[in-house]
């Protein structure tokens, strides 16, 4: 199963790179996409340097401008629906969201409802 990991940032500096050794980490061999909106603090050059290691895992969108998190999100679905993904999940940078939550749990389930569209349940 192919599973992306869609992080939007604006001045993440502090926590990206943590966030990618991370998702990188986790069992499963997640994909991630960071979604930057122009960062002045060097967030999207932070990423640029560590997809040297992850050439095949770790994408980046860069935005001109901060043009918000509900649009980064949108533009990160977009662009995972363009590809094979079956499974997306979203996050914020801050890890104020447990990256564990990337696995689904045991009593979740992923269901194709067509081909193209996919919903996890629980139960």
């Amino acid at each position: 199963m192919e599973k992306l990991v869609v992080i939007p940032t604006y001045n993440e500096r502090e926590n990206i790179s943590k966030m990618i050794s991370k998702v990188m980490s986790l069992e499963g061999g997640y994909h991630l996409l960071v979604v930057d909106d122009g960062s002045p603090d060097g967030t999207g050059a932070i990423v640029k340097e560590r997809q040297a290691e992850f050439p095949d895992r770790l994408f980046l969108l860069e935005r001109s401008g901060k043009l918000g998190l509900g649009t980064a999100y949108i533009e990160g679905f977009r662009w995972a629906l363009a590809r094979p993904y079956d499974a997306v999940f979203e996050m914020d940078c801050d890890f104020s969201h447990p990256t564990i939550c990337c696995g689904l749990p045991p009593n979740w389930r992923l269901e194709r409802m067509s081909p193209s569209v996919r919903v996890i349940r629980r139960g």
